[in-house]
């Protein structure tokens, strides 16, 4: 969890989510992604790719007033105007999660590499530089294995591998 507090940053890690709407909602989240990708039947390089754009604005949508997730998935360079756009009007007073993809789920989800540090770093390095008015509490949900969905590999031996849902 990162706690942004009169521009002072802390990190916690390894913190359990307790968040019962959130975890209904990933595992929600989850069988919708399985469902879709299984429904048309293609091989993929990244599921991401397989995804429409809106993917997980519509998933979230009947619960975007109740709780504050974001889907980061964009490439590295990217993280700091998303940062200065969307997460410096985080507020304290709220749970705001975002969620990253991590090894080895990532390998198969996207090819950007970025990850929850790219988020604390931006915030260290803007916490030196400006003063940071709202106090911001983020917890991160670091994804690196599904239950659900498990892959299979259809072109052994390629430099490119792609994939399939079991």
């Amino acid at each position: 969890m990162l706690s942004v507090k009169d521009s002072e940053i802390s990190l916690v890690n390894n913190v359990e989510l307790k968040n019962d709407a959130v975890k209904s909602f990933l595992k929600s989240y989850e069988e919708k992604i399985y469902n879709y990708i299984k429904e048309g039947n293609k091989s993929f390089k990244y599921i991401q790719g397989q995804l429409p754009h809106s993917f997980f604005k519509n998933a979230i949508k009947s619960l975007e007033n109740e709780l504050k997730i974001y889907n980061l998935t964009q490439h590295p360079s990217f993280v700091g105007g998303i940062v200065i756009n969307d997460f410096l009007r985080f507020n304290a007073s709220v749970d705001n999660f975002i969620i990253t993809y991590e090894n080895p789920l990532a390998e198969k989800w996207l090819n950007s590499n970025v990850n929850y540090m790219d988020v604390v770093d931006v915030f260290s390095k803007l916490a030196l530089r400006a003063i940071i008015k709202n106090d911001i509490n983020i917890v991160f949900i670091r994804i690196y294995d599904s239950t659900l969905i498990k892959f299979r590999q259809i072109n052994l031996g390629a430099s490119k591998p792609r994939y399939e849902l079991k």
